[in-house]
């Protein structure tokens, strides 16, 4: 693992997290100011996680595949069985798709909640034909304002730098 690496095992791409952007820039949209401390401690409760002293609630990562990482990603069941199964990309597990997968990003109820999650299976196969550092390349320009080049999230709507609506750049919005 290094200290910053954005591709992640299910097809997200971290550099668009709420989270890494307000760690990077200080910048803290809707779903990273809602992560308080007690917001986190309620959450990792509701899913049966007790957090220990060395748990950190800092709005810091540096990417999932990192060794900082943001306590939800810390404890992410996906991250934790592709480890435990040595694969870089869920799709190249034998198991894949896996009730894991189906429970959770691939569950129309979840997606409907987190909407950016609709477009990791796509992200898999995009990364199986063009390779991952292309992927990534291709999403660090996907997730920069078309006008001013500043980074954006998941759920950033308007451009915090220069103020341009960011809705029709959000390809998971069209997808039903």
């Amino acid at each position: 693992m290094s200290n910053s690496n954005y591709d992640t095992y299910c097809g997200n791409y971290c550099g668009a997290c709420s989270i890494i952007l307000a760690y990077r820039t200080g910048f803290k949209d809707s779903v990273a100011s809602y992560w308080t401390e007690s917001n986190l401690k309620a959450y990792l409760q509701t899913i049966g996680i007790k957090p220990t002293t060395e748990d950190s609630f800092q709005l810091k990562c540096n990417g999932c595949k990192s060794d900082d990482l943001f306590i939800n990603c810390k404890y992410c069941g996906i991250r934790a069985c592709a480890t435990n199964r040595k694969v870089e990309h869920c799709n190249k597990c034998n198991e894949y798709p896996c009730q894991l997968l189906k429970g959770s990003l691939l569950n129309k109820d979840i997606q409907e909640k987190l909407p950016h999650l609709k477009v990791t299976s796509n992200n898999l196969t995009t990364i199986n034909n063009v390779g991952v550092e292309q992927w990534l390349d291709d999403q660090e320009k996907q997730w920069k304002c078309p006008q001013c080049h500043a980074d954006t999230s998941w759920y950033m709507f308007t451009c915090a730098n220069c103020g341009k609506d960011l809705t029709g750049e959000k390809d998971y919005l069209n997808i039903k």
